[in-house]
């Protein structure tokens, strides 16, 4: 044959390959990811204990969460171990507000409609890719057929 054209398996291959790399790429990010949004989720029920610490209490009272200390004393010139814990901690909160997040019913929702469509987009997909082959081996074969009758004797044209 002249050319080989994809099929589905082809595309198949495509994708999980392609799947490796960029799971490859991101996990390397994803813990400083979840450490920022865990800083961020530490931010806001900071500031939620703050404001329910309002009406009719001193200000003074409020007692930050446990990374909030750890990160006022690392500042302060405290122990630079606590770097560490700090990170993990801001890390696995992360991890829990994404949890959370995913746990919600309109998230569930969501990533089931995304999964539904791009199972059926990579049925299609795949579908086309092999029509496509199946008429381009017939166009070809067409074509070897037609190029075979202008050659003088019947030679085939892929014969050396």
């Amino acid at each position: 044959m002249i050319a080989s054209l994809p099929v589905s398996g082809d595309l198949r291959r495509a994708r999980a390959r392609a799947s490796s790399v960029l799971g490859r790429h991101i996990e390397p990010v994803r813990g400083p990811l979840l450490a920022c949004l865990g800083a961020g989720e530490l931010a806001v029920s900071t500031l939620a204990e703050v404001q329910a610490s309002l009406p009719g209490a001193e200000l003074w009272g409020v007692k930050p969460p446990r990374t909030a200390a750890a990160l006022t004393d690392f500042r302060s010139g405290g122990d630079g171990g606590q770097l560490r814990w700090i990170y993990v901690e801001l890390t696995d909160r992360g991890q829990q507000t994404l949890d959370r997040i995913g746990e919600r019913p309109e998230v569930v929702r969501a990533r089931g409609t995304v999964e539904k469509a791009t199972a059926e987009f990579a049925r299609r997909l795949e579908y086309a890719v092999d029509e496509l082959n199946d008429l381009g081996e017939e166009a070809l074969a067409r074509l070897g057929e037609q190029v075979r009758t202008l050659v003088p004797g019947g030679a085939d044209p892929d014969d050396d």
